[in-house]
């Protein structure tokens, strides 16, 4: 098990840290942690964000906490107003644009049903959390109405970040079926959430109720570029990149333009080698050889076969 430290944290750092929760491991070794790390002054859930006025933004279950004194205190304000059946889920994405806008993306707890069938390795019908984001233009004191994004079960709202160029970016999962597996997706907004558009969607096979690609965030490359890293059941995350409107991917008049190409992630600045391309993961497949890079299928591309026939809405 892992904790993730949000790379924003209320006392100001940038810590991209993944510290081990096993304080006590098999083997007896001391626990290491970055000379930066320092204990943050209250035991709320993050992720947080920092307030044009100063102050740091969470959400806690229906509402908004705010602290103006680095965390030692807090102020609460409700999300949903009455008659509104939300319940935010802990795990969540969060970002306050450059206009101040905040934008909280989640599953509602309170429409959640899972169905897993073990016999079928399937979710049977029914089975749904859905996905919503909320926004508000006040620093958190007031929320306008929730968004749906979709109905189906999504596994998590990992992360949420806000391109230079000024796109939000919202990471999510969708569970697909025969066989059951996850994937993933992103929504992105050009107006501060007020509206969004949905992307293609990156399946690379498995089967489970934990099987396929789940829990993707985002960073932005110093080149304008989206690196986009997914947490996989098979020994290392994959990762993809966005540039100008599309995945980068070789995709040559021959080749079959609905596929894009998604590997372990590596340094973003090499293109992967078409001869290191293989076939997707069978159906019911979960396990595959490590240290390949692998096709994905794209859900809902263009039939061209071009760059842009892979119509990923991720850019900078």
């Amino acid at each position: 098990m892992t904790t993730i430290i949000h790379r924003q944290s209320i006392v100001g750092f940038i810590v991209p840290l993944v510290l081990s929760s096993c304080l006590g491991a098999a083997d007896g070794a001391e626990l290491w942690l970055h000379p930066k790390c320092k204990p943050l002054p209250t035991q709320r859930q993050g992720p947080f964000v920092r307030l044009p006025d100063g102050g740091i933004l969470g959400v806690d279950v229906t509402q908004a906490v705010i602290s103006r004194d680095e965390g030692k205190t807090w102020e609460t304000h409700l999300i949903f107003k009455p008659g509104q059946d939300f319940v935010v889920s802990r795990e969540r994405a969060i970002v306050c644009t450059k206009t101040g806008t905040v934008i909280v993306g989640f599953m509602n707890y309170k429409e959640k049903v899972w169905k897993w069938n073990a016999a079928k390795r399937d979710a049977d019908p029914g089975t749904k959390l859905p996905t919503y984001v909320v926004r508000s233009t006040d620093g958190g004191k007031t929320w306008l109405a929730p968004q749906k994004m979709h109905d189906t079960w999504t596994g998590d709202a990992r992360d949420m970040i806000q391109t230079a160029s000024g796109r939000v970016v919202f990471s999510s999962m969708n569970l697909l079926h025969n066989p059951g597996r996850h994937s993933v997706l992103t929504y992105v907004s050009n107006d501060d959430g007020k509206t969004w558009t949905r992307s293609n969607t990156i399946d690379l096979g498995g089967n489970g109720h934990h099987g396929g690609v789940t829990e993707a965030t985002f960073e932005q490359l110093r080149d304008g570029r989206i690196w986009m890293l997914i947490r996989t059941n098979w020994e290392r995350f994959w990762g993809v990149l966005a540039r100008r409107g599309a995945v980068v991917a070789d995709h040559p008049a021959q080749q079959d333009p609905r596929v894009l190409i998604a590997g372990p992630a590596q340094a973003p600045g090499r293109r992967p080698a078409r001869a290191d391309l293989e076939p997707a993961p069978a159906r019911g497949q979960d396990r595959l050889p490590p240290r390949r890079r692998r096709r994905a299928v794209v859900r809902g591309a263009r039939p061209q076969p071009s760059r842009r026939a892979v119509d990923h809405v991720l850019r900078g």
